[in-house]
């Protein structure tokens, strides 16, 4: 069967199916996650007409996606604990300061703010997600058909998914020490979110449109791409809060060990990106230590579980004083390895015809081809950050830093700016 008359039967059917597809919808109709489930299955449909196992694959591969994007929106790393750590002095009975670095954003150090100290910080920070397990959102694909003539030339027509997701989340950070080894803390994620979806039909077919001038109606040039659905879909609310504690196991001026725990509550629309849609619980183990008067090194190992990821997350980073104890600048990597995470998009062969013999001038090889997210396994994500954090006066901290992605596997941003402001108070 010629390829162009397939894809022509194909695309008059997509026509019929979006009400359908609307009807399969399993996520609430409006959300983020609706758009994804709804641009998916419109493709899944349309590479073989009529199966339901199609569908179910392009909707469970949608929902996948959208877990991805959920728990990188919704999970990602936090301002960790104030930047001035103090203790009393047995003489004055007045507090001095434990260190003159001010320690790294996104990574953990085993010094604890001191017995009624607390800190208030606030944050922005924007992120646009633009890929899945190497897949850009740019165009992941749905289904193609592709026909392969004789003499190796090849015609093909196939349906993509096209996504932009933007992140902006306004953070507010709270710590106060207990005592001096015990500090607890709270986190509250202000989010906006914004996802427009579009599903196109991408073809080059000039083999056929050369000699067919009925193609042009439907495939104009012979090659280009066709918009077939789209949707946008924005949501503003509460991320997920989290509830954090440290107790500092060792303490010492020149380091110590420290254990860490987090609550994060499932107050994130997780239908919307905005939360992981469970209740995560977060654990690990921080060391730190002086190098010197002015450079710190920090590491931390942990779990995180019961949410839409479980998984081990570690991290690491270096923090070097300058401009006279003004200014600490620090390098982080900071690493998650979760499971029941998609591993890689597959390819399904879903009909293949061979050329026929002795070939006719218009035969071709002809093969359809669905792709799906099946599988799901553990993910190992990497990403660094480069922060500062500028004492300005009265212990009042300007802060800034630039997470990136270091590799290409599940959700993640490839830059993620921040800035904000800290400020501690002794009692």
């Amino acid at each position: 069967m010629p390829l162009y008359r397939m894809v022509t039967g194909c695309t008059l059917l997509i026509l019929g199916l979006t009400s359908s597809a609307n009807a399969q919808t399993v996520a609430p109709a409006g959300t983020a996650r609706a758009l994804f489930e709804r641009i998916f299955f419109i493709g899944g449909d349309t590479g073989t007409q009529s199966s339901d196992i199609s569908r179910a694959q392009a909707v469970e591969t949608a929902d996948l996606v959208a877990d991805g994007v959920a728990v990188a929106a919704g999970t990602a790393p936090r301002l960790s604990s104030a930047g001035f750590s103090f203790t009393i002095d047995n003489v004055t009975g007045e507090p001095k300061l434990r260190s003159n670095s001010f320690g790294s954003l996104y990574v953990e150090r085993a010094l604890t703010n001191g017995r009624g100290v607390w800190s208030l910080g606030f944050s922005y920070q924007r992120a646009s997600y633009d890929q899945v397990q190497g897949q850009s959102f740019e165009g992941i694909p749905v289904w193609e058909e592709r026909g392969t003539f004789p003499d190796g030339e090849q015609i093909f027509s196939g349906y993509y998914a096209v996504f932009d997701v933007d992140t902006d989340v306004a953070m507010t950070a709270f710590s106060y020490g207990i005592t001096d080894r015990l500090d607890i803390a709270a986190s509250i994620p202000l989010m906006h979110v914004d996802v427009q979806g579009q599903g196109v039909r991408r073809y080059q077919v000039r083999r056929d449109w050369l000699i067919d001038p009925g193609l042009e109606a439907g495939y104009p040039g012979g090659e280009g791409e066709i918009e077939i659905t789209s949707g946008t879909a924005t949501s503003t609310g509460l991320g997920d809060i989290g509830l954090a504690a440290k107790f500092g196991l060792t303490s010492s001026d020149r380091g110590g060990v420290a254990v860490v725990g987090e609550v994060r509550l499932p107050t994130g629309d997780h239908d919307n990106f905005r939360g992981a849609g469970k209740t995560t619980i977060r654990g690990g183990l921080v060391t730190s230590a002086m190098l010197g008067n002015s450079t710190a090194v920090h590491g931390n190992a942990g779990f995180t579980g019961a949410g839409a990821a479980n998984g081990f997350t570690y991290a690491a980073g270096i923090d070097q004083v300058l401009l006279g104890s003004r200014l600490t600048v620090s390098f982080n990597l900071i690493g998650d390895v979760l499971q029941d995470m998609p591993t890689s998009l597959d390819e399904i062969v879903v009909l293949h015809i061979p050329i026929p013999q002795p070939p006719g001038p218009r035969d071709r090889d002809v093969t359809v081809r669905q792709f799906a997210f099946l599988d799901t396994g553990a993910v190992s994500m990497m990403r660094g950050a480069v922060s500062a954090k500028f004492h300005l006066v009265n212990q009042w901290l300007l802060v800034g830093s630039a997470l990136f992605r270091m590799n290409d596997n599940g959700v993640q941003a490839k830059v993620a700016p921040m800035i904000g402001l800290e400020k501690t108070w002794t009692r």
